[in-house]
């Protein structure tokens, strides 16, 4: 049975409207923040900046120019890495199959993943390089 905040991920299973899953509140943060569960820990961190928007729009482009067409390129996509630990991150940019991009899981599952991608921000070099590094590599990730 995976921890009681992370939810069940497939194809059945849709993003949660405000009043589930966390209320209004986590959903509200979200807008002005990245939140992300680490070992049942909300991880609360500031929105990007200009800067790091353009290379996430730039490194969207190149994706979606060079994927062969049986594979999809996705934004800030939930992933649940580890369901034992509720470990729950959101890569800048991920790579999966067309045909789950298609299902519209509200979350992922780091199995389904052929590749992660991190940009990284002045002031988050350790959580990008190491932690998440390391994260992605333990769930099977390619990144």
């Amino acid at each position: 049975m995976p921890f009681p905040g992370v939810l069940p991920v497939g194809p059945n299973h849709r993003r949660p409207r405000p009043n589930q899953a966390g209320g209004a509140v986590v959903f509200a943060a979200q807008r002005l923040c990245w939140v992300e569960l680490v070992e049942r820990t909300l991880h609360v961190s500031p929105r990007p900046v200009s800067i790091y928007r353009l290379a996430l729009m730039e490194l969207g482009y190149q994706l979606r120019a060079q994927l062969p067409k049986s594979f999809a390129a996705l934004a800030e996509v939930e992933v649940v890495l580890f369901e034992h630990l509720a470990t729950v991150r959101i890569p800048d940019r991920i790579v999966v199959p067309v045909e789950l991009a298609q299902e519209n899981p509200a979350r992922n599952r780091a199995s389904d993943l052929v590749l992660a991608v991190e940009v990284v921000s002045p002031g988050s070099g350790r959580t990008y390089r190491v932690l998440k590094f390391a994260e992605y590599a333990e769930a099977g990730i390619p990144n």
